[in-house]
C-alpha cells in the first residue's frame, strides 16, 4: 500500500467513489451555497455540522477511528482547523444576540475583541479557497 493519498489533499488522485464520495458532493454544494449567499451562517452551521457527524461516522470501522486512501483530507482540515474555530465564534456571536443584557462590561470588551479577530472574514475565505481548489 502506498502513502501518496497524504499528499492528495483534495483527492485529484481518486479517480474513483468511496464512501465519503457523496459527503463531500454535499459539503462542497453547502459551501458554495454559503459563499454565495444563498445561506445564512446558521442555516450553514447546521447543515454543515452533519456533515462534521456523518464524516465521523464513515471514518469508524470496527469502532476504531481510520483514515485510509479514501478519506478526504481536505474535509478532515476543513472540519478540524476552521469549520470548528468559526462555528465556535458563531455559537458565542448567537448566544448574545439572543442575550444582549449579558454583554456589558468586561465581557463586551472581550466580545469586541474576539469579533475584530475577523473569524467569519477569515473563514469565508478559506471557504473560497476550498472551492477553488474544485475548479
Amino acid at each position: 500500500m502506498s502513502f501518496d493519498y497524504i499528499l492528495d489533499l483534495f483527492g485529484k488522485f481518486r479517480k474513483r467513489k468511496t464512501r465519503f464520495t457523496e459527503l463531500e458532493e454535499k459539503a462542497i454544494s453547502l459551501l458554495t451555497s454559503f459563499v454565495n449567499g444563498s445561506m445564512d451562517s446558521k442555516e450553514f452551521a447546521i447543515a454543515f455540522d452533519d456533515i462534521r457527524k456523518n464524516f465521523i461516522e464513515l471514518t469508524k470501522k470496527e469502532g476504531q477511528t481510520v483514515f485510509d486512501e479514501d478519506t478526504p483530507l481536505w474535509l478532515l482540515s476543513f472540519l478540524g482547523l476552521h469549520y470548528m474555530k468559526w462555528l465556535n465564534f458563531q455559537r458565542v456571536k448567537w448566544y448574545f444576540e439572543e442575550h444582549p443584557d449579558e454583554l456589558v462590561g468586561e465581557t463586551k470588551d472581550r466580545f469586541e475583541h474576539i469579533r475584530q479577530m475577523g473569524y467569519d472574514k477569515q473563514f469565508i475565505e478559506t471557504c473560497k479557497r476550498v472551492l477553488k481548489e474544485f475548479e
